[in-house]
C-alpha cells in the first residue's frame, strides 16, 4: 500500500512576510493542493513552513510559496527535505 505522503520539506521564507498575510496565502495554497503541515512566523522576521503530501503537490507548492501573494517580497527559500510525520490538515501557527 502506498503513503498517502510521500515527500516532507521544512521551508524557511526570507524576504518581507511578516505582516503582509503572508501565512494565509501559503494555508490557501496548502489546502488547494491537498498539503498538510503548519506556517508559522519566527521571531527573526522569516516565515517557516512544514509540509507534507505527493511529490508533485509540494513541488508545485514550493513554487507557489517562492513567488507569494502581492504584498510579500520574497528574497529567498532555504527548503530541507526530512522524514514525514503524519501531519493532518494544514494550520497557521503564531
Amino acid at each position: 500500500m502506498k503513503p498517502s505522503h510521500n515527500r516532507h520539506v521544512k521551508i524557511r521564507v526570507y524576504g518581507n512576510v511578516q505582516g503582509v498575510f503572508y501565512r494565509i496565502y501559503v494555508k490557501d495554497r496548502a489546502d488547494e493542493l491537498g498539503i498538510n503541515g503548519s506556517v508559522k512566523n519566527r521571531t527573526d522576521g522569516t516565515v517557516e513552513i512544514v509540509a507534507e503530501g505527493e511529490e508533485e503537490a509540494i513541488d508545485e507548492f514550493v513554487r507557489q510559496c517562492r513567488r507569494g501573494n502581492e504584498q510579500s517580497i520574497i528574497k529567498r527559500l532555504r527548503i530541507v527535505d526530512g522524514d514525514v510525520e503524519g501531519y493532518e490538515g494544514f494550520t497557521v501557527r503564531g
